[in-house]
């Protein structure tokens, strides 16, 4: 009764899964063939690695369970079509060799097949109903602007489910208990109860309609996978496996010397691993939970970027595909070479303006003839830097790299934005008047106020401090960097390290008027060449006086001089002042009194995002406040990981804030509603924006210190 695997039947079986893989396999290859066309990058280091975050957060789901209620629905969905489809093989099996899989279906195997079978369809079914509350009655708004996809697949599987449930149902039906199976079917065979009235032909018809819907849904699902958002079901796995398992959003290094251009100008100019991550997007919209830019009302919002920079890719697909045939056949004819073109590819190179041919009239009208690479008038293609992706967007970034921390599937959103940066830089000079005014002053001076590079160490007037190099047993060079050497504000959290560093004994010097910019924020701001000339001139001056170790005040300056520098040959053992402060306290080298002399008991802390998101230091600066206070600090509801930027970080300390709300404000009322009586930090730029931000709340009286102040005021 069951069978129905005549000639027609297989014909039709295996003419449906062909058109479908080849459907799937052409749409597939279309998206590959885009990320060939972006630059090379090597991701092929630490394998093991690398395959240990696949298994961990795409089979295990780790990242996605950082949020439980969306973890936990995927996880039903995702497992649940895993135990499906080992069910299909059965299924399929079934039809294709019923004789020998009558033996197998009396087996214990197939019957716990059966039995997963059931109970992950109701896990399915959980799952597609959490989602569908979330999405249409939650709803949100880190959803808002993404595609229909998501019902159109919430409605695809959920239909896909049920045929899969109602074929043993329809079975269990016409012959109930006749199948030794159907024990283990429990769902299947609880809902049979309600057909058995029916006669057997309506069964027979209702169980092939189930079946032949069933095979049709999954081919459609296959199908569509590739066409629509859900290409992330495929691309999520090769995105987790070639992740940047370096430092945390590390910019790349460019031949500054020998390049002719720089930064991001067209799509094909980002890597293909930048590319990748375009279709590994899932739209869950996790990075622009606490974006600043996005949740101060700014332009850039880095799911939309995502979005937008993939849309752009698939509208330039032809156009891609055409420059790269042209530069081919333009290859050819310089060598000399005359060779035939096929149609398809004539006519698409001559519709997108890249080739001319020979007149109609010559017999050669179908050889590759000299021919001119013009590709299409410049008012029809749509410019990425500043027309795809607008200006204001690539200025908004503050570089938090929260985007970054909470994509479960490694996105790399703030390289892409200083791509862009750099080519608005350094091939177009398309920058504010505070970016030219910063640039210039470090450029002249090395550091952003534009003071005297020869006044870099008269905050230390007045302070016996040995200049680094005077004497071999200096152990620690300090860095100061430019906030603490020339911002009044911070010259005092300058003098409270020293103060510290000298009570604990601690073997240092500094730099003086030697001491030059690191060149972060330069970097940040697309300047990649003034950067450079800061590296070399830093690497050789400290390789002169031979610095080892460096003692840093500025979480910029840290993570720079850490990660950055050793991909120009600079090593160092590089520790900022939050790391170093408790490791004295624990040597007892510094003591606090039983009684501390510090008032302020009720301090609330803010975690840097490049002290903490970029290099995972969050417990040190809390230890550092809970000796210093005697109690713990005062958490705000975004904070560690999920920490609030403070609005300074991508050289937007130096940039007006014109539209939406000011970020600074935004974080300075979060602590204030803790009760704090201090607000605490461990970044110079943290404490300047956070001080503003106090003000601008009319809470002048609000004291905002950093955390070497507060131990040293303990210790007083």
């Amino acid at each position: 009764m069951w069978a129905m695997n005549g000639a027609v039947g297989f014909t039709v079986f295996f003419i449906l899964w062909g058109i479908s893989l080849w459907l799937f396999a052409s749409a597939l290859y279309g998206r590959i063939s885009l990320l060939a066309r972006g630059r090379p990058d090597s991701r092929l280091d630490q394998p093991l690695e690398r395959a240990t975050g696949v298994i961990r957060n795409v089979v295990m789901h780790s990242a996605l369970l950082r949020e439980p209620y969306p973890g936990i629905l995927h996880i039903f969905i995702f497992y649940g079509f895993m135990v499906l489809g080992i069910g299909n093989i059965f299924l399929f099996s079934e039809y294709l060799a019923p004789s020998l899989m009558w033996g197998v279906m009396d087996s214990s195997l197939y019957g716990l097949v059966s039995f997963g079978k059931d109970i992950f369809c109701i896990l399915v079914y959980c799952g597609l109903a959490m989602a569908a509350y979330r999405r249409y009655v939650i709803r949100p708004d880190r959803l808002e602007r993404s595609s229909s996809d998501a019902t159109v697949i919430i409605l695809l599987i959920t239909c896909i489910v049920t045929c899969a449930l109602f074929i043993d149902v329809f079975r269990f039906a016409a012959a109930p208990f006749t199948l030794s199976y159907q024990n283990w079917a429990v769902i299947g065979s609880f809902l049979s109860h309600y057909f058995v009235g029916f006669s057997g032909s309506v069964l027979h018809v209702l169980y092939w309609v189930a079946w032949w819907g069933h095979l049709l849904l999954i081919l459609s699902f296959l199908v569509y996978i590739p066409r629509s958002k859900h290409m992330h079901l495929i691309a999520c796995a090769f995105n987790e496996y070639f992740r940047n398992i370096g430092p945390k959003g590390r910019m790349t290094k460019i031949d500054i010397e020998n390049s002719e251009s720089f930064g991001v100008e067209k799509i094909e100019d980002y890597t293909w691993k930048q590319l990748l991550d375009l279709f590994a997007c899932v739209e869950c919209g996790r990075c622009m939970e606490n974006c600043p830019a996005a949740r101060s009302g700014k332009a850039l919002n880095p799911k939309f970027l995502i979005a937008d920079l993939k849309n752009y890719l698939l509208s330039r697909g032809p156009e891609l595909k055409a420059t790269k045939s042209s530069l081919i056949f333009q290859y050819i004819l310089e060598k000399g070479l005359s060779v035939p073109i096929p149609r398809s590819e004539r006519e698409l190179l001559v519709k997108e303006g890249f080739i001319k041919l020979a007149e109609p009239e010559e017999k050669t009208a179908d050889v590759a003839q000299p021919m001119v690479a013009a590709g299409p008038p410049a008012s029809e293609v749509k410019v990425l830097v500043g027309e795809a992706i607008s200006e204001d967007v690539i200025w908004a970034c503050t570089s938090c790299g929260y985007c970054i921390e909470h994509c479960p599937f490694y996105i790399e959103h703030t390289n892409k934005i200083f791509e862009m940066r750099r080519y608005l830089t350094l091939m177009l000079k398309s920058y504010s008047p505070q970016v030219k005014s910063f640039l210039k002053n470090v450029q002249r001076n090395s550091n952003p106020w534009g003071i005297g590079w020869q006044q870099r160490g008269d905050w230390a007037k007045g302070r016996s401090i040995r200049t680094f190099g005077e004497s071999e047993d200096i152990e620690w060079l300090l860095y100061v960097g430019c906030a603490g050497s020339f911002d009044a504000r911070n010259m005092k959290v300058a003098n409270a390290l020293c103060e510290l560093l000298d009570k604990a004994g601690v073997s240092y010097g500094i730099l003086g008027k030697d001491e030059k910019c690191c060149g972060e924020t330069a970097r940040r701001m697309g300047e990649e060449g003034l950067f450079q000339a800061a590296v070399e001139t830093n690497i050789e001056l400290f390789k002169e006086l031979k610095v080892k170790k460096i003692i840093t005040l500025c979480p910029h300056c840290f993570n720079t001089l850490k990660n950055e520098y050793s991909d120009f040959g600079g090593q160092y053992e590089v520790v900022h002042h939050s790391e170093l402060l408790p490791k004295l306290l624990e040597e007892g080298r510094l003591q606090i009194p039983a009684n501390p002399n510090n008032a302020l008991t009720r301090v609330a802390f803010h975690d840097s995002c490049y002290l903490g998101r970029y290099n995972k230091i969050y417990e040190s600066p809390r230890e550092l406040i809970k000796a210093a206070t005697g109690n713990p600090a005062l958490e705000m509801p975004r904070n560690l990981d999920r920490s609030f930027c403070c609005g300074a970080g991508g050289g937007r300390m130096w940039m007006e804030e014109t539209e939406g709300e000011k970020i600074n404000v935004l974080r300075a009322k979060e602590c204030l509603d803790t009760g704090a009586n201090c607000i605490v930090s461990a970044c110079p730029y943290c404490l300047t924006m956070l001080d503003d931000g106090v003000k601008a709340a009319n809470r002048d009286n609000m004291p905002t210190k950093d955390i070497a102040e507060l131990l040293r005021d303990s210790l007083l």
